[in-house]
């Protein structure tokens, strides 16, 4: 994919005013979706060209239902990715070595280096990662808010939730969004 763009698409509230914009993108361009937000894709008739997921908690499991019969979209993972999620995926998968927690016993043995996909905390940056690893340039982020509007996520998510930035329990951090205005993040 070298010199091919690359959308990386995360789950933020801001992806519900683009998401229609893809469309455009589909042949010109590698989609790769973050887990969360296939299913919002899928509804809107955009099929991406990877799925990244990273999670390693069972609960992971709830991103996939519905989409593990989807044969024609690869899922990029690495080895710590839940279990449940690997069996039931039934599309082609692509295991990476992730240098952060190490290969482990057998594995480690018998899988010979061939590079690795480093993914830091969050989805969005493995799938940053998977993105640099296949030489796409430009990289476009849709949907990485890293901030709130009334909801936590793009609707149709499963993590999305109200927010009210005066939530008690809650201490949101006011900054300046893009267009000047002060948004809440945490």
């Amino acid at each position: 994919f070298k010199g091919i763009p690359a959308f990386i698409v995360s789950a933020g509230p801001s992806l519900q005013k683009n998401i229609h914009l893809l469309k455009e993108a589909k042949g010109k361009a590698l989609i790769i979706a973050t887990a969360p937000v296939v299913r919002v894709m899928l509804a809107h008739d955009i099929k991406p060209d990877l799925i990244v997921s990273i999670d390693f908690s069972k609960d992971n499991r709830i991103h996939f239902e519905g989409i593990c019969d989807c044969l024609e979209i690869p899922l990029v993972y690495p080895t710590r990715l839940a279990s449940n999620v690997v069996r039931d995926y039934q599309g082609e998968m692509f295991v990476t070595q992730d240098m952060t927690g190490g290969l482990t016993g057998w594995l480690k043995g018998n899988w010979s280096f061939k590079g690795h996909i480093s993914g830091g905390g969050s989805v969005a940056i493995y799938a940053l990662m998977t993105a640099i690893s296949c030489s796409c340039d430009p990289i476009i982020f849709l949907g990485q808010d890293l901030s709130f509007t009334d909801t936590s996520h793009v609707p149709g998510v499963h993590l999305c939730e109200k927010i009210q930035a005066t939530q008690e329990g809650q201490q949101f951090l006011w900054v300046d969004g893009i267009f000047g205005e002060k948004v809440p993040t945490n």
